[in-house]
Order: C-alpha cells, then structure tokens, then sequence
C-alpha cells in the first residue's frame, strides 16, 4: 500500500509537475482551515467558567462537606451549550489536517525518488497518525458533548457527577490515551518528512527547521497555531513555485540538491570565490592566535639597530 512504484528519472519529474500545483492548494487551504478552527474554538471557550480554589472551597468553608451540587455544574452546563461550536471547531481542524496529510504524503514520496534510503516508515506515520489524530479530535469533542448533556438532563450534580462528565468516563479516557499516541506519531512523520525533504534540497532550511518545530506543537500545548497556518502556507507556496528565493533545483532536477549554505550563496554571489575564513579566538582570521602572530612576526622586517650610546664605549675602556 505504501510501496513507491519504479519510475524513471523523466517520469517522476512530470508525475511531480502534474500534482505540485494541487498539492499547493491543499497546503495552503490546510493553513487556512487551520487557523480558521483555532479562531473557532478560541471564541467559543474564551468565556468558559472556570473553578478557581475560592470556588471549590466554598462549600466546605460554608460546612457542607459533601456538597450536593458542585462548583463545576457550571463548566458542564456551558460545555453542552456550545457544544455545536467545539464539535465544528473541531471538524475544521481535522478537514486541515487530512489535506496536510495528503500533501506531505506528496512530499515524502517525492523525497524517498530522491533519497532511497530516508526513512521510509515516517510516511506511514504521517498517514496513520494524520488521520488518527483527525478522527479523535472530533470523536473527543462528540463524546463531550453527550456526557455534558446526559448530566445536564440528569439528576446527580455532585463532584464525582462533574468529573465523570468531564474527564473520568470510559470514552473520554480511551481516547485520550490514543490522542497521545497518535499526535505523536503524526508529529513524528510531519518532523521526519520535513527533515528529509529540506537534506535533498526539496524545502528551504527555513520551512524545514520551521516543520520540526510545528510537529512540537502537535504534541505541546501551547498556543502557536498562527506559526503552523503559515509554515503550511509557505511549503503550499513553494509547490506552487512562487518561493521567494526561486524553486529549489532537485525539484527540476529530480535528483538531491540539498539548499546551499550562506558561505555557498556567498561563493555563488562572488564568482566561485571560497568564502572568507574563520576568525581565531582573539580575532585572527584562519589560523588560531598563536600561529598568525608567530606567522607575522616571522614576516615582518628587522628593527633597525641603534648606534652603541658612548657612555658605553667609555665605560668598556676603563675596564681594560
């Protein structure tokens, strides 16, 4: 299912050139997509109410120890309400992620023609985690939805209620499990597939350092999905052929030719001329310190004697 058919050098190229622009499209609609759910979601639980330690006191500092309707009634009761919100946030996010599983997929094929030995497994990671990760975002937001609500029309508001609606019920805890392990198989395959593609010379160093540090935050929790919406953006831009620093050649090519240095832009930029050398530990260029100084020494001219003082003639007189 995930072998790459035999092709020619020629044949790849015009399979690559026949999908790169549609592929774009993808990427860049990924990135939209992406950032449209994360406006979504970011506006519907921006008003959640939260239990602070004041809250979750409050009954036992008014001496009921166990309290027949909790703090966090509220949470639940909002979580239901909007459920329609977080379940179509969600939705989006997984529609983003299908596409960039789809035009990474692209890439890792294209990479793989190039380099026969890159790590071929990274691309069944990017699938199956891709789409695992997709399916259990909605599933997680769906079942929340219907915890929330089965306790809303219920008749038991405790705490153990509030927390079995939230978090301590058999779904909710099955895939949050397997949540964690395909994130992170999905941002295994999206760093793996970046890495390869920038060391044949498929991406920039900037889109492939940028695509280690998106599958971080696959995993992470922090909240960059501006900087994921627009690595997405520019990897589409490049399919398209509109990089600002031109197409990378192993796309034309259809062989690797990793993304040149600065000092290779620079020997490129000055007609072939090897780039200027390391300075030494205290400033020197090229060799270290102690060897430039013996070097200049070594190569300046002698000092000019002075003319023996008479004092010194008198004196070598009286001692004969």
């Amino acid at each position: 299912m995930f072998d790459q058919p035999v092709r020619s050098r020629d044949e790849q190229i015009a399979w690559e050139l026949s999908r790169r622009a549609r592929v774009g499209v993808l990427a860049v609609g990924a990135g939209i997509l992406y950032e449209l759910s994360a406006s979504i979601l970011s506006a519907v639980l921006k008003s959640v109410p939260s239990v602070g330690l004041l809250q979750g006191l409050s009954p036992a500092l008014q001496g009921v120890a166990v309290p027949t309707t909790s703090p966090g009634v509220a949470e639940v009761r909002f979580i239901s309400s909007h459920a329609f919100g977080t379940i179509a946030g969600s939705l989006i996010a997984a529609i983003s992620v299908f596409l960039t599983v789809v035009a990474f997929s692209f890439l890792a094929q294209a990479t793989t023609f190039r380099r026969p030995q890159s790590f071929r497994a990274a691309r069944l990671l990017l699938i199956v985690g891709g789409f695992g990760f997709a399916f259990l975002s909605v599933a997680h937001e769906v079942i929340n939805a219907i915890e929330s609500h089965q306790f809303v029309n219920g008749h038991d508001f405790s705490d153990s209620a509030v927390q079995h609606a939230i978090s301590t019920n058999t779904p909710t805890v099955i895939t949050t499990y397997l949540d964690v392990v395909v994130a992170l198989a999905y941002a295994v395959g999206i760093g793996i597939v970046s890495v390869n593609a920038m060391r044949v010379g498929l991406l920039p160093r900037l889109l492939g350092f940028l695509g280690v540090v998106v599958a971080l935050l696959f995993v992470l929790p922090l909240p960059l999905q501006l900087l994921t919406a627009l690595w997405l953006a520019g990897v589409g831009f490049l399919l398209f052929g509109r990089w600002p620093g031109g197409d990378p050649p192993a796309w034309e090519s259809g062989e690797a030719r990793p993304w040149p240095t600065a000092a290779e832009r620079r020997m490129q930029a000055d007609g072939g001329t090897p780039p200027p050398p390391r300075r030494g530990l205290f400033g020197g260029r090229g060799a270290p310190a102690s060897t430039a100084s013996a070097a200049a020494v070594a190569d300046a001219p002698p000092e000019p004697t002075a003319p023996p003082h008479p004092r010194s003639n008198k004196r070598k007189r009286r001692r004969r």
